[in-house]
């Protein structure tokens, strides 16, 4: 029975190295296992933190693009709106000019239109004359 037991008791011994054996194994895998999960974190945050700052980049250079977009629009805008307020500006100076003009024309109208008026009264009066000369004229002439 002694044999029996030291035949067990050196099983159980096997059985405890072998266990010790699994046990530094699994040890061994769980350190590993950690390496690597700590690797694949490192390179995971490493390849966030680029695809962020990369990311960043094409926002600000979108900002970048849409600022100079937003600011050539508003410089085409801004010159239409110049060219435009130019040619309003001309279209008025040039009624002004022509208004002027026609106001200057009607004056010189309405002066010549009185002169012509003063100039048909006088007419008329030296054609009631000259009828009144030739009837005195004719009168004295059949007496």
């Amino acid at each position: 029975m002694e044999e029996i037991l030291k035949q067990i008791l050196g099983e159980l011994e096997k059985t405890n190295k072998r266990l010790d054996s699994v046990d530094e194994r699994l040890d061994s895998m769980e350190n590993q296992f950690n390496v690597r999960l700590d690797s694949v974190e490192n390179q995971f945050n490493v390849r966030l933190g680029s695809m962020g700052n990369q990311f960043n980049e094409r926002l600000g250079s979108m900002g970048d693009q849409f600022n100079e977009r937003l600011d050539s629009v508003e410089n085409q805008f801004n010159e239409r709106l110049d060219s435009m307020e130019n040619g309003l500006t001309k279209r008025l100076d040039t009624i002004e000019r022509q208004t002027a003009d026609l106001t200057e024309f009607k004056t010189d109208i309405k002066q010549g239109l009185g002169d012509l008026k003063d100039n048909m009264k006088f007419l008329m009066l030296r054609e009631v004359e000259t009828q009144k000369d030739i009837f005195i004229l004719k009168q004295a002439k059949d007496k």
